[in-house]
């Protein structure tokens, strides 16, 4: 799968199957987040292939994760056979953003579900 399949797949499952990420995938999401974050300071042309890589690592202990993108971007696999430099650049500037949205919002519901202290 292309790294850009990889991400956007993950994007679309977070956004229609958070149902998806449990107890287990919750507690291993940080360290996927920990590693986005750190993205920033990686060269452009490497972003997008290390975002997708630590999204496979994540599925690998996840995997109705990798199911879910699996599932999700079955269909694309024939569609797209390279990908455009265009197609990367948008990936950086746009969708990595995106994904560190998406993995925080995971978190803070998480966090907003848990008994306890709020502040």
């Amino acid at each position: 799968m292309e790294p850009e399949v990889v991400i956007n797949g993950f994007l679309e499952v977070v956004k229609n199957q958070p149902e998806l990420f449990d107890d287990k995938c919750l507690q291993d999401l940080p360290e996927l987040e920990l590693v986005i974050e750190r993205l920033e300071y990686e060269d452009d042309e490497e972003k997008v292939e290390l975002a997708a890589d630590a999204i496979i690592d994540f599925c690998d202990s996840n995997h109705q994760i990798g199911d879910a993108i699996t599932n999700q971007v079955e269909g694309l696999q024939g569609k797209r056979k390279h990908r455009s430099f265009y197609s990367e650049v948008q990936i950086i500037d746009n969708t990595l953003p995106l994904l560190q949205q998406a993995i925080k919002d995971l978190l803070d519901d998480r966090d907003a579900k848990r008994p306890g202290l709020k502040f």
